[in-house]
């Protein structure tokens, strides 16, 4: 049955209470499933059991919203928790492949260097051969010239005895001489006494007078003659001593050449067994280098195969990371947020709203007197700051204590062309916000490339210059690059890769991001019941998330 409480309840004056509660109630900011139906006492009977129908439906649409906001919650949370896993196996899938593909070129090298090893040893094997030919050669020249040169050992042998022979003779021959030189004297003497006998004869012995002066004139040419042959004899002795003393040289170099040249072949054929060993170990190289060759070319395979597989895991963890899930919890929050039921989630909410109203207050201020220019706004460009520097220590100055602060500063710090005219006045804004709300932990502000512009002091103490203490409890002028948490909260996971690191607006919209706040007023502002990070924006900051 449907009740129409205008028609069935309404009285002559016109739409009973009943209808003006509910007119009021659902033209609200908020569909509020937390405050009963208060009638005035001039209410009819029928319109009190009417408002007592729609408590009891209000209590159990706000019982059964509180549930299936729980649920949302939990299956947020496990959407996040899984998408944050899933990033992370996105991550190692693609450092996995990039290492199979670091793996694959040492393989791949590693095969080219055995394959050059392999040539190598195939040209050593040639090269053994070579040196196995050319031994075998020398060995066999070196064994001629040792049978050659003991011919000549012997012929020198032989030549020298024939000259020692014939310096025998010679020194027979003198020896006859000495003989013939004395026989030669003998008649001489004998031609003497021949003439003195033919002198005492007168007349009859002037006959044998002649004969006399002719045996003495051969007496004198015997002697002569043989004087020239003993000198010859002496001079061919000599030469023959010559000839011996060189043959007996020859025959000692001989000698000597023949041992050398032993033992120069002794040396080939021990040459030629370590080549031969040499060959044999080459060979065995090349087998084996060959066999690694064929291994790192199955191990390749496997490489490469384990790299497809690779990247069809990160295709997955991808694809995964681009269901929709993500979103579908988000679409049910924007729901639950046009309900009050008095969630946790909605005082922390309507404090971040306080905050962004305020923010966006002050950049309008900025904005309306020039201190803000939209173009650094949107194509915002980001400088280091530098400790050494006065300007920069001036920047820093003004929201914290830099009396510790050293070059480099670690974590470093970063300012954007804008940030200075606005960062002091949001620090004291969220500072008072903080004090209001102590339950908040983390109030602060950052641009849409996560950018920490100003925050509460609990997060912007003075510089300790300990790191461990500095990292969190000076989180001002900071990155927190997450490119996935945040750029997901942007635009979305499956648009998150589309955004640079440093992102200018016009990129931020060309990936689906929404910068712009939605259309009229923000949610009703209430105390908080928990802490939660907020973050407020402008129209041209990034939303509030």
């Amino acid at each position: 049955m449907i009740i129409d409480p205008e028609q069935n309840v309404a009285g002559p004056a016109g739409p009973s209470a009943l209808a003006n509660a509910l007119r009021e109630r659902c033209q609200g900011e908020l569909l509020d499933l937390t405050t009963p139906f208060t009638l005035p006492p001039e209410a009819s009977a029928s319109e009190r059991a009417c408002a007592d129908q729609l408590n009891a439906l209000v209590a159990r649409m706000r019982g059964e919203t509180v549930a299936l906001s729980t649920s949302i919650s939990e299956a947020s949370a496990s959407t996040a928790y899984n998408a944050f896993h899933l990033h992370k196996m996105d991550q190692v899938a693609d450092a996995q492949a990039l290492e199979v593909q670091q793996i694959a070129s040492a393989i791949q090298e590693t095969s080219a260097g055995a394959s050059q090893v392999a040539r190598a040893c195939e040209n050593a094997r040639t090269l053994t051969e070579r040196l196995q030919s050319i031994a075998a050669g020398a060995t066999a020249t070196i064994a001629e010239s040792v049978s050659e040169l003991q011919q000549l050992s012997e012929n020198v042998d032989r030549s020298a005895q024939a000259v020692r022979s014939i310096s025998e003779y010679s020194e027979r021959v003198g020896g006859l001489l000495e003989i013939v030189e004395d026989i030669s004297a003998q008649t001489n003497l004998l031609a003497i006494n021949a003439a003195i006998e033919a002198a005492h004869a007168g007349e009859h012995g002037r006959g044998f007078s002649v004969v006399a002066d002719e045996i003495k004139k051969l007496a004198d040419s015997t002697r002569k003659q043989t004087r020239e042959i003993t000198k010859l004899i002496a001079q061919v002795a000599q030469a023959i001593e010559q000839g011996l003393t060189s043959a007996r040289y020859c025959e000692a170099s001989a000698k000597l050449a023949n041992e050398r040249s032993a033992g120069t072949l002794d040396a080939l054929k021990e040459l030629g067994g370590v080549v031969d060993r040499s060959g044999g170990q080459v060979a065995e190289i090349a087998v084996v280098t060959e066999q690694q060759s064929s291994v790192l070319q199955t191990l390749s395979n496997n490489v490469e195969a384990a790299a497809r597989h690779a990247a069809e895991l990160a295709r997955l963890a991808k694809d995964a990371g681009e269901l929709e899930l993500g979103e579908m919890t988000e679409r049910s929050h924007h729901v639950l947020l046009r309900l009050r039921i008095d969630a946790a989630y909605e005082g922390p909410r309507a404090v971040g709203a306080q905050a962004a109203h305020e923010v966006e207050t002050l950049l309008s201020t900025a904005f309306a007197q020039g201190l803000i220019h939209k173009r650094a706004f949107d194509e915002v460009s980001y400088r280091e700051l530098d400790a050494e520097q006065p300007a920069d220590r001036r920047h820093l100055e003004r929201l914290f204590n830099v009396a510790r602060l050293r070059a480099p500063i670690k974590p470093p710090k970063y300012t954007a062309r804008y940030d200075e005219s606005i960062d002091r006045d949001v620090c004291e804004l969220l500072q008072h916000l903080h004090e209001r709300h102590p339950d908040l932990k983390f109030v602060s502000f950052m641009d849409r490339n996560g950018l920490l512009l100003a925050t509460a002091r609990n997060l912007c103490e003075d510089w300790s210059g300990e790191y461990e203490r500095d990292l969190a409890h000076n989180r001002i002028k900071r990155f927190f690059d997450d490119n996935f948490g945040l750029r997901t909260a942007r635009v979305g996971m499956p648009n998150r890769d589309m955004v640079p690191r440093r992102a200018t607006r016009a990129q931020f919209l060309a990936a689906g991001a929404e910068l712009s706040r939605p259309s009229g007023a923000r949610p009703a502002r209430s105390e908080p019941t928990c802490a939660i990070p907020a973050r407020s924006s402008t129209t041209s900051a990034p939303r509030s998330t």
